[in-house]
């Protein structure tokens, strides 16, 4: 439905002549990544304010959404299925946290597991991305610099005593997006 959206929208500017139809692909990807967000990020907070977590589910988002941009991972076939593949995500965090904020060790212990393996791999290369090798370097790069950055806030907010639920929050974040590096991994494998 809002696929099918997003494509008469942009037919429409095609045919006003605002774009040109050799990039009717490209902005129906933009328009539909740039909706998603906003569609995501208003449930998801709404989610937040419901369950009485706002604060901490905006920290993991800023987390995931920042490290996650430039990792890239694992996709979804549709703009419904990532909607409700990243709001489940987020429900299982927020409603969750009473468990996993239990084992903060195991869950700090993944972190630094997890950013051993974005700093190994950096970023996948997904067809929809169709980066160049340059491109795909300055990419890993910039995930590697971003997760190193992250690692090292979580780090310094543990030492200097900031409530764990945010520090745990934060490297939930990071987890959730080398879990999706690896199911990518585990994906482009399986279509070879």
């Amino acid at each position: 439905m809002i696929d099918e959206l997003i494509v008469k929208i942009v037919d429409s500017m095609i045919n006003t002549d605002i774009i040109s139809k050799d990039d009717k692909e490209a902005y129906v990807y933009a328009y539909t990544i740039t909706l998603e967000k906003v569609l995501t990020l208003i449930t998801i907070s709404i989610m937040g304010v419901v369950l009485n977590r706002f604060v901490n589910i905006i920290i993991f988002l800023c987390t995931f959404m920042f490290l996650r941009r430039r990792t890239g991972g694992f996709h979804l076939e549709t703009f419904g299925q990532c909607f409700i593949g990243t709001n489940f995500i987020c429900v299982i965090i927020e409603a969750c946290d009473f468990v996993w904020l239990k084992y903060m060790t195991l869950v700090m212990f993944l972190c630094m597991v997890s950013v051993l393996y974005i700093i190994c791999v950096g970023t996948v290369n997904h067809p929809n991305l169709a980066l160049n090798d340059g491109e795909l370097m300055e990419s890993k790069k910039r995930a590697r610099i971003v997760v190193v950055l992250e690692v090292l806030l979580t780090i310094v907010l543990c030492i200097v005593g900031v409530d764990r639920t945010i520090t745990g929050y934060m490297a939930m974040g990071i987890n959730i997006c080398a879990l999706l590096l690896v199911m990518s991994k585990i994906q482009s494998r399986m279509n070879k």
